[in-house]
């Protein structure tokens, strides 16, 4: 089976959309989780959303130590990222296509997680009853911008988890790692139990 690249076409998208559709037909097993390296959706710089020092000292993203004041080339350069982009950016027109077809496949195919990584940033979007999880990354680290239906992000270095319980509950669970420790630093509920009665997260119909 070949793997699809970031540039994959209408093809293959259609075909995923049909796949997933029949695994929440077939399988007894209904909650989907879609898993792949590039996010449908991010407040992150690969997303467009450039930080201020992008903008200050441009070369930093090239050396972490070049702290060299260049705020007309780095205005520039991040509009180039934000308006044109490279392969890595959502703006990137190939890229672009794909995530406009991942969020209309989870617009319409209900309850699923759709996780990623990619940006250097810990986010979790809520879009209808589907959820975007950008895991994180051990190291580096980047602001998110606050997107609507963001339920969480952070900018700390750390890895995210996700928790599928026995009576239909599923939780997201975010840490932190600094000088070696790791750190809860928060827990979401994305489903409860379909017999539970506690409102504010949509019920697990799966």
């Amino acid at each position: 089976m070949e793997q699809a690249a970031p540039h994959a076409d209408e093809l293959y998208t259609d075909h995923l959309g049909s796949v997933i559709a029949l695994k929440k037909g077939k399988s007894n097993d209904k909650n989907i989780l879609l898993a792949a390296h590039h996010p449908a959706l991010s407040g992150g710089a690969y997303g467009g959303r450039q930080p201020l020092k992008r903008h200050l000292f441009p070369l930093t993203e090239a050396s972490p130590g070049l702290w060299l004041p260049l705020p007309v080339l780095g205005s520039a350069y991040a509009a180039f990222r934000q308006n044109v982009g490279t392969p890595r950016d959502q703006s990137f027109a190939a890229y672009g296509q794909l995530a406009d077809a991942l969020q209309k496949i989870l617009q319409n195919q209900g309850q699923m997680v759709y996780a990623s990584a990619h940006d250097y940033s810990q986010q979790l979007l809520a879009k209808k009853e589907s959820y975007q999880l950008v895991s994180g990354s051990l190291l580096q680290s980047e602001p998110a911008a606050n997107l609507g239906g963001t339920l969480f992000r952070s900018s700390r270095k750390g890895f995210s988890r996700l928790i599928y319980e026995p009576d239909g509950a599923v939780w997201a669970e975010f840490f932190s790692i600094k000088n070696g420790n790791v750190r809860l630093r928060q827990r979401v509920q994305l489903y409860r139990p379909a017999c539970s009665q506690v409102t504010g997260t949509p019920p697990n119909r799966q």
